[in-house]
């Protein structure tokens, strides 16, 4: 299966560096070419344009179907960066944005288990509550995984509300009263995630579902409509692995109903050695309050 996504690091004369992720058709193209000058040496200078940006655990940059990608452009500024670059830049020391540097301790405070979500009644306040849960995923419901949204592009924002076909065979957005030849694909995926301690529902949108299975809701889409191998593959990849989810915790009313919804803001593979570090500590806390 081809690369669905790609993470490269930027970093420029601020002394900052940054993340940025590519997905989907950017992986292939514009990650295939970068990677080929960086193989050569070249280090290409690379302009982002239209990118979405992630807060969790810092700052990062990922594409969406309508950010631009610019090698080497035809700029001052990248000009500027090149000489900066070229005269000692390469070997600068830079700090990244991308990392959270908040102590193990304060990170522990929003560690929680999926039973502690209603123990604690969590959610049901007049803000939502932030937690981090360490879950395997169990299952995906795959009836209706994503959405048909609207392509069209306002300022530097798409509109991204849900379209239909209209008679014309077109694409209709209400909102932006338009029609369109061409949708985007956005994640809208639930998810059930089991601990030690039990069992809940969540739900992941674009940025975090693409993290999840690794591809771009068009691409998964495309792949279950052809009958592609890959569809499947995937799904299967993804099941039975440990997260850690940064979940938003908050009570909805959704008609007569209402309801605490788990929305999964952030999500990363538990990588094992990490997490030992993060127990250690956690038990050498424990073991210093007795």
């Amino acid at each position: 299966m081809e690369t669905q996504k790609r993470t490269i690091t930027l970093k420029d004369m601020s002394g900052r560096s940054v993340e940025v992720t590519m997905w989907g058709d950017f992986c292939n193209r514009e990650g295939s070419q970068l990677q080929g000058l960086v193989e050569c040496g070249a280090f290409p200078v690379l302009a982002v344009k239209a990118g979405k940006v992630n807060d969790y655990s810092g700052k990062s940059v990922g594409t969406i179907s309508s950010s631009q990608l610019l090698i080497n452009p035809d700029l001052a500024e990248a000009h500027s960066l090149r000489q900066w670059f070229d005269c000692g830049g390469r070997d600068a020391s830079t700090q990244s944005i991308s990392r959270d540097f908040t102590p193990a301790a304060s990170r522990n405070e929003i560690r929680k288990t999926v039973a502690q979500i209603k123990d604690d009644s969590l959610g049901m306040g007049d803000k939502p509550d932030w937690v981090t849960v360490k879950a395997t995923v169990i299952f995906f419901k795959t009836d209706s995984f994503c959405y048909t949204a609207c392509p069209n592009v306002i300022g530097d924002r798409q509109c991204n509300k849900k379209v239909t076909k209209s008679d014309s065979g077109n694409w209709l957005c209400d909102k932006c009263n338009q029609e369109f030849p061409e949708c985007d694909y956005r994640y809208l995926l639930q998810l059930q995630i089991q601990d030690h301690s039990g069992t809940t529902w969540a739900t992941a949108f674009q940025e975090s579902g693409q993290e999840i299975l690794g591809c771009s809701a068009r691409d998964l889409y495309m792949f279950k409509e052809n009958d592609d191998p890959r569809y499947t593959d995937i799904l299967i990849q993804c099941l039975y692995q440990q997260y850690l989810l940064r979940l938003k915790v908050k009570y909805e009313t959704y008609g007569d109903e209402g309801r605490v919804k788990n929305t999964v803001a952030k999500a990363e593979r538990v990588d094992p050695s990490a997490e030992s570090k993060f127990l250690i500590d956690y038990i050498s806390r424990l073991t210093a309050s007795y």
